[in-house]
């Protein structure tokens, strides 16, 4: 797995509701994509986990309160996609909680459940 370049997690393939990347895991992943889980509340990325990560694509997971916590450790992100994130969540979040993602990630696109893109979140 110390070589794994790409993972797709998809239907059925993980049902817990925190998924959690502890320091050092998936050091040369490129490509990381998490679907399909009725369960997924929460996904926490430690500083120096998915460190070579530039592709991260979430979509399916209905229950996903947050953007992913710890997204500012992964430097060399350039895509980001979030398909189908809670209403109620876009809705309580202020511009300031994205101005990490609108610095410093290129390509990034979230489109809410009803499948409409968020405002100014595609490039």
């Amino acid at each position: 797995m110390q070589n794994l370049l790409i993972l797709s997690i998809g239907v059925g393939a993980y049902g817990g509701s925190h998924l959690y990347f502890q320091d050092g895991w998936f050091q040369k992943l490129k490509e990381l994509d998490i679907g399909s889980s009725d369960e997924l509340r929460d996904i926490i990325i430690d500083k120096g986990a998915l460190s070579s990560l530039k592709k991260l694509q979430l979509y399916g997971l209905p229950r996903l309160k947050n953007i992913p916590i710890g997204i500012q450790h992964l430097d060399k992100l350039e895509v980001l996609h979030i398909r189908s994130m809670q209403v109620e969540y876009l809705q309580h979040k202020s511009p300031e909680d994205w101005n990490w993602i609108m610095e410093h990630v290129p390509q990034v696109e979230i489109s809410t459940s009803d499948g409409n893109i968020v405002p100014n979140s595609r490039r």
